[in-house]
């Protein structure tokens, strides 16, 4: 291209308006769109460099608030239950315990329930009913925790009663009480006062195991329905739903 300027009368040496007109405007022409696309990719690629790094950054240093609703979302998720309807599983759950009591070990099999039985009944009715409050009054947060802790308290009283019933079960044979009246004669023929120590104190019929079920005799079997429905009703304290 330099012999060509030269024998065309132009500078050698000289690009502009010397060696550039020898070489064609084409050639240039083509010469310059790649220089021209060549800047614009290098922009380009200056430009996604800085969108990754800010990226990274934020990806490395999360917001916090959206951390944090994350994470009650995850909590939310876990326990999908209303306390309301939680509450209805354990008032449900509770009288069907009482049902089975009642339909098949004294209607089926015959079994009179002893004082210490009999009192059991009676605190699964009292759990029941704790369930029953906040099903129908559908409380708020502050609320759902109160009717939370009065179920667990409950169900731990009923609970007392069934270690009671199984402490007298597992007497050696010459500590076992005598046969005591049952639990109507008590109730009709005491005061109140009198008459609530003396079921709880159970009797020689309380020590007797009629009835068990993979090992487990019938207080066995209540004390483990009490510790469920207690857990479930302490357990809504730290319901996201309330």
């Amino acid at each position: 291209m330099r012999a060509l300027a030269k024998r065309m009368g132009l500078h050698p040496d000289r690009w502009s308006q010397h060696v550039e007109v020898a070489t064609g405007r084409e050639t240039v022409r083509y010469v310059a769109n790649i220089y021209k696309y060549y800047l614009s990719y290098k922009l380009m690629m200056a430009l996604d460099g800085k969108h990754k790094l800010k990226t990274a950054r934020h990806i490395a240093k999360p917001n916090p608030k959206r951390v944090e609703w994350a994470g009650r979302s995850h909590r939310k998720s876990a326990m999908h239950f209303t306390p309301r309807q939680v509450f209805l599983c354990g008032l449900l759950a509770a009288l069907g315990m009482i049902a089975f009591a009642v339909g098949y070990f004294q209607i089926h099999l015959q079994l009179e329930p002893c004082p210490l039985c009999v009192l059991q009944r009676i605190g699964m009715f009292a759990v029941a009913g704790m369930f029953l409050l906040p099903v129908l009054h559908n409380p708020g947060p502050t609320g759902v925790r109160v009717y939370a802790v009065l179920g667990f308290l409950t169900a731990m009283a009923g609970a007392a009663v069934s270690v009671r019933h199984l402490w007298l079960q597992n007497l050696p044979p010459d500590q076992i009480p005598d046969c005591g009246p049952g639990y109507d004669y008590i109730m009709e023929n005491f005061p109140l006062l009198d008459a609530i120590p003396m079921l709880l104190k159970g009797s020689g019929d309380c020590a007797d195991v009629l009835w068990t079920f993979l090992g487990i005799s019938i207080p066995g079997w209540t004390l483990i329905g009490f510790l469920f429905l207690g857990l479930l009703s302490l357990s809504q304290w730290w319901n996201p739903r309330r």
